[in-house]
């Protein structure tokens, strides 16, 4: 008597589709990263790189749905792929999707200064500013916003003298490894020191522009700092956030001593 087989289900296309989108997103947002972080590239081509990777992992968790479905409804093969896919994709869209969430929850700045009424200047600076299309001088029209936002983003007065307290700024952004392209000390008659300086942001290496000024001001030191994103039209708070935690760290070792 023969015995008759049922044919085997065959692979899910959208499945195995998923996996290998899921991989090439991967390798483009791979490629980005180190393009960026390198400079082979420019800044708008690394974040069309990175839109491109983030259209990919959508691609792939929409065929690993559909392949998952046809897994369910036809019997078809092809669960591992589905799931690596979905899984892949999903992994790629958490951080585009905290960036999201922190563009909703914070004002569009990217220039932020604890001193509205008299900014610091960018010097050495301000030359690469200008190549990525920043005029000189403080955006005016977002100090209403800042002032909502950030509150608590104000000038530090230390219970030191101007040279001291540029010791202790200057020792904490040491500290800190950030690259450091100006340094000019208190010095008569002005007795106000500068400190330019780039912080790189940890994952594309994007860089944020700095300047602390320090003033005297009857034997207190008037310390401001103002903080701009070199690219990009949001800043995600990012800039509030280094003036906070840097100032918070100088006034803390201030109080220590």
């Amino acid at each position: 008597m023969r015995r008759w087989r049922l044919p085997e289900p065959g692979w899910s296309r959208p499945a195995r589709w998923s996996r290998r989108v899921a991989v090439l997103a991967v390798a483009v947002l791979g490629g980005a990263i180190f393009a960026a972080r390198t400079e082979r590239i420019d800044v708008a081509l690394s974040m069309a790189a990175v839109a491109l990777a983030v259209a990919l992992a959508l691609a792939a968790i929409v065929l690993a749905a559909v392949g998952i479905a046809n897994i369910w409804n036809r019997g078809e093969r092809g669960v591992h792929p589905a799931l690596f896919g979905l899984f892949v994709g999903l992994l790629l869209l958490l951080y585009p999707g905290y960036l999201a969430v922190l563009a909703f929850r914070t004002p569009q700045l990217t220039d932020i200064s604890t001193d509205l009424a008299d900014p610091p200047s960018f010097e050495l600076l301000s030359k690469p500013r200008a190549e990525a299309g920043h005029p000189p001088g403080f955006p005016r029209r977002s100090a209403a916003l800042q002032k909502a936002a950030y509150p608590g983003v104000a000038t530090l007065v230390l219970d030191l003298g101007a040279d001291e307290a540029f010791e202790i700024v200057r020792s904490q952004i040491e500290q800190h490894r950030w690259t450091i392209v100006q340094a000019i000390p208190p010095r008569p008659p002005t007795n106000e020191g500068r400190l330019e300086f780039t912080v790189r942001t940890p994952i594309m290496s994007f860089p944020n522009d700095i300047i602390i000024r320090i003033r005297d001001a009857q034997d207190k030191a008037r310390v401001d700092m103002r903080a701009a994103s070199r690219h990009g039209r949001h800043d995600f708070g990012v800039n509030a956030g280094l003036i906070l935690v840097l100032l918070g760290e100088v006034r803390d070792r201030a109080a220590g001593k």
